[in-house]
């Protein structure tokens, strides 16, 4: 939202959940104190019923809504809301969406089969790792780094101080992919492609479709060999879903913790890990970032802070900027008679993310 700021006259943000009030109004300067400016409304409201209420035009219209798994946040992904966004934009307005490799395969195709329902063009860039945005137009979209990202700018000057190794124009450039993907799409194919409508949310399904592969899987093997790595007590299908499957739908823990059961923590077991990851990564198609990640939450939980410390090393090389990480490396460290890598890792964190305590 703050960026949008710099590059609007005026801007309309539109949430749905009141409760974000409070965390911008005592946080302002989390969000640059954006939801302060004068150029900037804030709409508690539903996406969709505001913008068909608007008699407006927009410059830009973006959706940002989270996961589209859930029934009312997949109506803002659907041809029938890109027909209503189409009908409040300028003349050479831009519709704005993300699009993610967890929408699975059928999902991914019907999102960019209602753009192509919509729009003459469709330009596509890479946000972070498997998440990407659609733009779409009538006309042929151009492309240009905004001045307020560049030199001067207090955001480049942010960037600098976090250890950020790019320079800003040249990083922004990078994660531009196409300017036109329908050109690649031929008619004959995109006609095989479902559409993702208001009756038939394919996106929706597709999502849910990951969770039941990971029941599948682990159908396969024998629920009464599953144990809780704590108590040693079996657990039932129920416990188990109830405790993993639903966190498995963005780090797959639940996997994790079938492979720790059905192999043991024994003291090569961190080595034996890549094999099995790769082909998880290949069935899943999901980031090995996601599996460290969920591997040192899982070590976390079965108090084997070693192979902890073991997975966040290794997901630090892997994303050199994410705090988390680091963070719990800082904290970690100390426990493991590590205080340079503590304060080490501490020092990183700060400079990725200066406002924790």
């Amino acid at each position: 939202c703050g960026v949008l700021a710099k590059q609007f006259e005026n801007c309309d943000f539109v949430e749905i959940n009141k409760a974000f009030a409070w965390f911008y109004k005592n946080y302002p300067e989390a969000t640059r104190h954006t939801f302060s400016k004068p150029n900037v409304k804030v709409h508690f409201a539903d996406g969709r019923t505001f913008t068909q209420r608007q008699n407006k035009k927009y410059d830009l219209i973006m959706n940002n809504v989270s996961q589209p798994v859930f029934f009312g946040a997949c109506k803002l992904f659907t041809t029938e809301y890109m027909k209503l966004a189409k009908a409040k934009l300028s003349e050479n307005g831009v519709f704005v969406t993300w699009i993610s490799s967890s929408m699975g395969s059928e999902g991914m195709k019907g999102l960019i089969k209602a753009m192509h329902q919509n729009f003459k063009f469709c330009g596509l860039a890479q946000c972070s790792g498997s998440s990407y945005v659609l733009a779409g137009s009538d006309h042929p979209l151009q492309f240009r780094v905004p001045q307020s990202f560049t030199a001067d700018n207090n955001l480049s000057k942010d960037l600098e101080l976090w250890g950020f190794p790019y320079e800003t124009r040249e990083f922004i450039n990078s994660k531009l992919l196409s300017m036109n993907i329908f050109a690649k799409l031929s008619t004959n194919l995109l006609t095989t492609w479902q559409t993702n409508t208001d009756l038939w949310p394919i996106i929706e399904f597709a999502q849910r479709d990951q969770i039941d592969f990971i029941i599948l899987q682990m159908e396969k093997l024998n629920w009464n060999t599953i144990k809780d790595p704590v108590s040693g007590e079996l657990i039932s299908k129920e416990k188990f879903l109830c405790r993993f499957i639903d966190y498995s739908r963005h780090f797959p823990l639940g996997m994790t913790y079938l492979f720790l059961q059905t192999r043991g923590a024994s003291p090569d077991y961190f080595k034996n890990l890549p094999e099995w990851f790769a082909e998880q990564i290949k069935l899943r198609k999901l980031e090995p970032v996601d599996y460290l990640m969920a591997l040192a939450t899982l070590f976390k939980q079965v108090k084997m802070p070693t192979y902890e410390y073991e997975a966040l090393k290794e997901l630090c090389l892997l994303k050199p900027m994410y705090f988390e990480s680091h963070y719990r490396l800082s904290q970690l460290a100390p426990f493991l008679g590590k205080k340079k890598e503590a304060t080490d890792y501490a020092y990183k964190a700060f400079l990725i993310w200066p406002y924790w305590d």
